[in-house]
């Protein structure tokens, strides 16, 4: 008695062979970057959320800031929706030892002895 292979076992036979061809072909180059690719986002949130910002306000000064809120508030009838903040604390208050060469070229600061 000969048994005949079922139509399951066949189209198992099948699918194996056509991955292992497809694994069998050369892998794909990688990207090629370029220097725009390396850049810093202008919104590294958004970038990282997978969100692109409709407008961005950079507002000046904390007075700006406040009236930039103060708008989307009022606009949104509440609490605004997809509203980021991005601040650099460093500047938050003054450095007036901060000399412009040092800025530019800055050192590893000594420790103090």
């Amino acid at each position: 008695m000969r048994m005949r292979p079922s139509l399951n076992t066949v189209l198992l036979i099948v699918t194996l062979a056509q991955a292992a061809a497809a694994s069998a072909q050369a892998p794909s180059p990688p990207p090629v970057l370029s220097a725009e690719d390396l850049k810093t986002p202008s919104t590294p949130a958004a970038t990282i959320l997978g969100s692109s910002p409709t407008t961005i306000e950079r507002p000046e000064n904390p007075r700006g800031l406040i009236f930039s809120i103060a708008s989307s508030v009022a606009s949104s009838g509440g609490v605004p929706q997809d509203y980021a903040v991005q601040v650099a604390p460093y500047w938050m208050r003054s450095h007036s030892t901060l000399m412009f060469d040092s800025y530019i070229n800055p050192t590893v600061p000594e420790p103090a002895s």
